[in-house]
């Protein structure tokens, strides 16, 4: 059985979500422990629990310690069927999160999944990010529809995903694609100029941009603000007694700190990707700088598999590099 402390790096959930998803596909027995160890709250929050449910019944999975606030994992994962399921994840927990963990298995056996929960949410890529900027990179058959926004508190966004059956590749993306900067503006239970007020500022600080402006329906209300150029992307979100276009303008900076980067990725992108490129096979991608949620995730691929990651840095752009040992 493989071991892995959740509290190594950041401490955070993805160590757990990158070690269910390679528990799954590879069919190895996983221990977690210390999870979340070093949060304000540790152990498993319900967005963590749900995803670790829905893992365990894609590949029918027996699980130890399945509760709230448990810090102790174990998954022994069985074969990966077909999916076709519907996930509530009860709260405005994120969506994009979850299918982090759970769309390396459904690329096994394909199938349809409708994940309700939050869409918009802080500490996650949004839907629209997800959509425009991972699964462009991943460069493999899924589908996603945002059918309904989610917002913090109440969350109730829905997202359908339809998973083709796909090979793992190696994946190459070096060098960065110069394209048209795209957006969406969304506000959800608001008047529409908040989300105009967002594009606006947004459109300062970048120029020219196509961005899309939409109002959404939404249980509680909320904004965010999504651009992305090539395989660089950058998301913000509006709380209350924020400006609006603070918001845009924030979010327009981030995006142009990434598009001033040497590297072909975003340094969030980037970490989502590991797990795929040590699947692949040999890979290797260039992005901004390293951080520490790439560092974990590193860490735990190569507890399961027998890989070699490389990992350059100089002024201006990293170089990831992933081979066979």
């Amino acid at each position: 059985m493989i071991e892995i402390d959740g509290s190594y790096g950041e401490g955070g959930g993805q160590i757990l979500r990158v070690a269910l998803a390679l528990s799954g596909i590879l069919r190895e027995d996983v221990r977690v422990y210390n999870i979340r160890k070093g949060r304000k709250n540790p152990g498993l929050a319900p967005q963590h629990l749900t995803t670790l449910r829905t893992a365990g019944e894609i590949c029918n999975a027996e699980i130890e310690g399945a509760e709230l606030g448990s810090t102790e994992i174990v998954f022994r994962p069985g074969e990966i069927e077909r999916v076709r399921m519907r996930v509530d994840i009860g709260t405005a927990g994120s969506i994009t999160l979850l299918l982090q963990c759970i769309l390396p298995m459904m690329m096994k056996r394909g199938g349809e999944l409708i994940v309700r929960g939050g869409t918009d949410v802080r500490w996650s890529p949004t839907a629209d990010y997800f959509r425009n900027v991972f699964l462009r990179a991943l460069n493999t058959n899924v589908h996603l529809e945002i059918r309904r926004r989610g917002f913090y508190p109440a969350g109730g966004g829905e997202v359908f995903v339809k998973v083709e059956p796909s090979e793992f590749r190696p994946l190459r993306i070096s060098e960065p694609l110069k394209e048209k900067i795209r957006g969406v503006s969304v506000c959800g239970k608001l008047p529409l100029h908040v989300a105009e007020r967002q594009k606006k500022s947004a459109l300062e600080v970048l120029g020219d941009a196509e961005i899309e402006v939409i109002r959404a329906d939404s249980l509680s209300p909320g904004s965010s603000i999504t651009l992305w150029s090539g395989f660089k992307g950058a998301c913000d979100l509006g709380e209350k007694g924020r400006p609006a276009e603070d918001v845009g303008r924030r979010c327009a900076e981030m995006l142009r700190e990434e598009l001033s980067s040497r590297g072909a990725v975003d340094m969030h992108l980037a970490d989502q990707l590991i797990i795929y490129m040590a699947l692949g096979g040999a890979s290797e991608i260039t992005t901004s700088r390293i951080t520490n949620h790439t560092r974990s995730s590193i860490w735990v691929v190569k507890k399961f598999l027998d890989v070699k990651f490389e990992v350059e840095e100089e002024e201006g752009r990293a170089r990831i590099t992933c081979f066979p040992s």
